[in-house]
């Protein structure tokens, strides 16, 4: 009799235990939910050359995050004077205690890079004021810059993949309205 009655303690001290233990699991995983912004300073140390950006990050029950980063540069050109940036991945994680595992397809990081001007028109009326020289050659700039954005836009793609590709990085808490993925990513509330 004494060891149904302490075989039944021990099974609802164990079922507590694990019960607590899940809890704080999942209260640790629920905490992430939400919508957070990225601190300039993670970035900034992406190294995407924008000093004018900011990013916003999703992370939803169903275990999908979203990032959205915009950003404008200077661009030294006085006919193209901004260079804007803007990129939107979608991607899936997974929090196991107090650790991140993400995961992104490639063709889920979509990354725009354009001058802030349009290509130059030679409509009647521009014709007349400029020469045609002057028009040919801020056309030209202007392609080169485009090529330049496609360069960009593949080189911040390659970034973004590895710095939101994690696999097991801890997650920290500093408290309620920021954390810290490994030593990579920063988020506030």
């Amino acid at each position: 009799m004494d060891m149904i009655i302490k075989s039944c303690y021990f099974k609802r001290i164990t079922s507590l235990v694990v019960l607590v233990l899940l809890s704080i699991q999942l209260t640790f995983a629920q905490r992430l939910e939400g919508k957070w912004q990225c601190t300039k300073e993670s970035l900034l140390e992406m190294g995407l050359g924008y000093t004018g950006i900011k990013g916003k990050c999703t992370f939803k029950k169903n275990g999908t995050f979203t990032l959205v980063i915009k950003g404008r540069s200077l661009l030294g050109h006085s006919n193209f004077p901004f260079r804007t940036m803007s990129a939107k991945v979608t991607g899936k994680y997974a929090v196991d205690g107090n650790s991140i595992t993400s995961a992104i397809d490639a063709k889920d990081v979509k990354v725009y890079v354009q001058p802030e001007k349009d290509d130059p028109d030679l409509d009647p009326e521009t014709e007349a004021k400029r020469k045609f020289t002057t028009w040919d050659a801020a056309s030209r700039r202007y392609e080169m810059l485009l090529q330049n954005c496609e360069v960009q836009e593949q080189t911040i793609r390659e970034k973004i993949l590895e710095l939101w590709t994690w696999n097991g990085l801890p997650v920290s808490y500093a408290d309620k309205n920021n954390v810290s993925i490994g030593n990579l990513i920063k988020l506030k509330k």
